[in-house]
């Protein structure tokens, strides 16, 4: 009886074992995406990426989203005188049906990776995609970022296939992500804060100026004669209002921040002029506060605000434009306050603070 026992059970494994190595010998093509659109950018085709290529180019801190699509898996695939089965897009992303899993290379420039449905490239409706949040990187190197996504059908879409078919798996075709910053090299250079992805080298031994600028306004203007070692920085400027950690030091009051992200170290001969465009303005570019009123805050590597209103001066450019100007080596983090900041006696939790009424939290980058 333990002898016939013993048979069962070793026949049971050797069918089991079987079952698996048929499952591995089905054959499906790896599939193409049927398009990668840029978030907020949707352009077909973007940054040369065909099927052919299945590459890119972009930029740090982006986000990029692969399209499935329709899969046909042919006839007498999954065993024989099967029929063509065709498995939809809204099919792969059913976490009941199918199981996604990814595999990535350079993973540490990827801050996350997952199905999604998002309206994109103009399309009616939602689609389902596969959605790519790239770190931010501030150095001038160029990385090359790869996945693959595969698709394991589950016992429930089996169940709705005949009887007798083969489990399979669907692979999507490796991508690969060139991601770096591009490069500029000019004496006076304009750009929109909030705008990343961009390393400029000033020309050495000669007078620069670097402008920054939202969708109405003058925000900063920085000018300085740099000197013969000067270098890449990364000129990224921030206007995003944090109120975790400004909500309950301002409240009641209208501030505004101006933070370069990296604090980037300015290569010149002597102190750059900095000129930080006053946000108390109104339409009839009149003050709206008192201007001895007007506090500028800088803020420390530790997180302490400092009083640096002292170091600079309020006045009109020559583009008569109320600015504070001051002299530095480094950009750093900088807020306007109309009072003086308030002293937290106690920590505010967090969810608390996110919900925070912020008269005028800045342009949003």
């Amino acid at each position: 009886m333990k002898k016939v026992l013993a048979l069962v059970l070793a026949l049971a494994t050797v069918l089991s074992l079987g079952v698996t190595a048929l499952a591995a010998d089905v054959d499906i093509e790896d599939q193409d995406f049927a398009n990668v659109y840029l978030k907020d950018a949707y352009t077909a085709d973007f940054g040369g990426w065909t099927k052919a290529t299945n590459a890119l180019d972009v930029v740090p801190d982006k986000t990029l989203y692969y399209v499935l699509d329709k899969v046909e898996i042919a006839a007498n695939t999954l065993a024989a005188a099967h029929d063509k089965i065709e498995v939809t897009p809204a099919e792969l992303a059913d976490g009941d049906l199918f199981k996604v899993k990814f595999d990535k290379e350079n993973s540490k420039y990827i801050k996350s990776i997952k199905l999604v449905e998002k309206d994109v490239g103009g399309a009616a409706g939602r689609e389902n995609v596969i959605e790519v949040k790239l770190n931010d990187d501030q150095t001038d190197n160029e990385y090359k970022i790869q996945f693959t996504a595969s698709f394991t059908a589950k016992g429930k879409y089996m169940d709705t296939l005949a009887a007798g078919l083969k489990d399979f798996e669907i692979f999507f075709k490796e991508q690969t992500i060139w991601m770096g910053n591009n490069k500029v090299e000019e004496e006076d250079y304009d750009t929109t804060a909030g705008t990343g992805g961009i390393f400029v080298k000033p020309v050495k031994n000669e007078e620069n100026t670097i402008t920054w600028e939202d969708e109405n306004n003058t925000l900063a203007v920085l000018t300085a004669d740099m000197d013969s070692s000067t270098q890449y920085y990364f000129p990224k400027l921030s206007t995003k209002w944090d109120n975790v950690k400004y909500a309950e030091l301002f409240n009641d009051q209208d501030a505004f921040v101006r933070q370069w992200v990296g604090t980037p170290e300015i290569s010149s001969t002597s102190r750059a002029v900095l000129e930080l465009n006053v946000p108390y303005i109104d339409d009839d570019e009149e003050l709206t506060v008192d201007e001895d009123s007007i506090i500028v805050y800088e803020e420390t590597a530790d997180g302490e605000l400092i009083d640096i209103t002292s170091k600079g001066t309020f006045g009109y450019n020559d583009d008569d434009e109320f600015v504070f100007t001051m002299k530095t080596r480094r950009l750093g983090t900088y807020i306007f306050a109309e009072a003086p900041v308030t002293e937290a006696e106690d920590e505010v939790p967090a969810d608390e603070v996110v919900g925070a009424d912020k008269v005028n939290p800045g342009t949003g980058f």
